[in-house]
């Protein structure tokens, strides 16, 4: 098992909170690897990292891995992905360049669910078209009007979780406490739960409400597309914290221009950071930045995860418990 004199050289390819980067820089020699152009750029900027901190905006493919992997004197060891997913990382690459990658798993659970629940909020309520209303001072001039702005209601109705891991489990706990039914449509149905397991089409038709938790992968790439929204009630709210190719977001645009559902609130985008441009000038879709971990305990919880598994590998010897491509 490796095993290195610390510090070392450790790369992070965007800043993270000050308290974070403190510890980091304390414990290891930290290179600002931010602001590369490309691949070439970032394999040169990285050369003689023997830990990176990667972010889901990063491609770490098989090209940047073979380059940092295959490093004649201090090649990289380890890819500490700031985030759940690790999409951005051809991660059976990195088993054959030697390099172990981490995930930062379980701490940004909850604070995803909530933002889950803010855009469905958000979007059930109308609030960004109130907002606007009353920031343009139309508010002031009409004065409160009894069909004013008018919404769906939580209560009573049926909220349908597209993946029942963590955050959708997390999700569903918010939703029983709004007094809201619960179905889930899962790749493997659990029997762990008050909440009821349905087939893809049942969720598509008896959902209010549908919150996309789920991970990228082939089967579940473009599983939203103008087909499903026609399925999907005409007054019922789609929201994805999950991943965004999970929707074709031109068909979303279409779905909602069209009326076949009532709202979107979306956290993560089909081509992030690029957004579908009919989106952007839609009063019924709620957009956030990627913020669904935003909260300064989560990062600094997600941070610290980084840093343990960097101390497991390097000052132990040990493949960290949240190593994805190789057994603890």
């Amino acid at each position: 098992m490796i095993q290195s004199q610390l510090p070392f050289t450790l790369g992070i390819t965007s800043p993270l909170l000050d308290e974070a980067m403190a510890v980091l820089q304390q414990k290891f020699n930290v290179r600002d690897l931010s602001g590369y152009r490309d691949a070439d750029d970032l394999i040169e900027k990285a050369r003689g990292c023997e830990a990176i901190i990667s972010m889901l905006s990063d491609s770490f493919d098989e090209k940047v891995l073979s380059a940092l992997g295959r490093h004649e004197q201090t090649p990289l060891k380890l890819l500490c992905n700031y985030a759940v997913g690790t999409n951005n990382i051809d991660i059976e690459a990195a088993s054959r360049f030697g390099v172990m990658v981490t995930n930062t798993p379980g701490v940004l659970t909850e604070a995803t669910a909530d933002t889950a629940f803010a855009l469905l909020m958000a979007a059930a309520r109308r609030v960004r078209e109130g907002e606007i209303l009353v920031r343009s001072g139309g508010f002031t001039k009409t004065g409160w009007q009894p069909t004013m702005l008018l919404g769906q209601e939580l209560c009573g109705s049926t909220i349908g979780i597209f993946g029942m891991g963590r955050i959708g489990s997390a999700v569903a706990r918010r939703a029983a406490a709004f007094g809201m039914r619960v179905i889930y449509h899962n790749r493997n149905p659990r029997n762990d739960g008050p909440y009821t397991a349905v087939d893809f089409e049942h969720l598509l038709r008896e959902s209010d409400i549908i919150v996309i938790c789920a991970p990228a992968t082939p089967q579940t790439r473009h599983r939203f597309t103008l087909n499903e929204f026609q399925a999907m009630k005409s007054s019922a709210i789609l929201v994805n914290v999950g991943r965004g190719e999970i929707i074709r977001e031109k068909d979303l645009a279409l779905a909602l221009q069209k009326g076949y559902i009532f709202a979107a609130g979306l956290d993560v985008y089909e081509h992030e950071p690029l957004i579908e441009p009919l989106l952007m000038d839609m009063d019924n879709v709620v957009l956030l930045p990627h913020l669904g971990s935003a909260t300064r305990k989560t990062r600094m919880d997600m941070a610290m995860l980084c840093i343990d598994a960097i101390e497991s590998v390097f000052s132990k010897g040990t493949i960290p418990t949240n190593c994805l491509n190789y057994r603890p």
